[in-house]
C-alpha cells in the first residue's frame, strides 16, 4: 500500500517537473539543484 502512494507521488512529481519544463524552462533550470538537474534519481531520494 504505501509502496504504491509513493509510486503515485513520484509520478505526479515527474509529470509536474514536465509540466513546468514545459511552461518555463528558465524557471525550470533556476530551480534545479546544479548537481541534480531534477533528475529521477534525486527525486526518488525524497
Amino acid at each position: 500500500m504505501e509502496i504504491t502512494k509513493l509510486i503515485k507521488l513520484l509520478a505526479l512529481l515527474y509529470g509536474l517537473k514536465e509540466e513546468i519544463k514545459k511552461i518555463e524552462p528558465e524557471i525550470f533550470e533556476e530551480m534545479a539543484d546544479p548537481d541534480c538537474r531534477w533528475d529521477f534519481i534525486c527525486w526518488s531520494q525524497l
